[in-house]
């Protein structure tokens, strides 16, 4: 989903927030251990951003889940 919105850019943390939603109530409800989200990567590199705030987000999401 989130491809085909903006390809070369740094998603803002409001953008990332939905995806972050969506996928801890993925773990959640279908009682998976693992999720894998891939950032695509240019030559300003802000895939690794891009990651760490969904890691950030997806952590304080498990947090409140009571799983952190």
């Amino acid at each position: 989903e989130m491809h085909a919105t903006a390809i070369k850019r740094l998603y803002a943390e409001a953008e990332l927030r939905p995806f972050a939603e969506k996928i801890t109530k993925t773990l959640a409800e279908a009682k998976i251990r693992r999720v894998y989200v891939f950032f695509n990567n240019h030559a300003r590199g802000q895939a690794v951003q891009n990651a760490q705030m969904m890691m950030s987000l997806l952590g304080e999401a498990h947090a409140l889940c009571g799983r952190g």
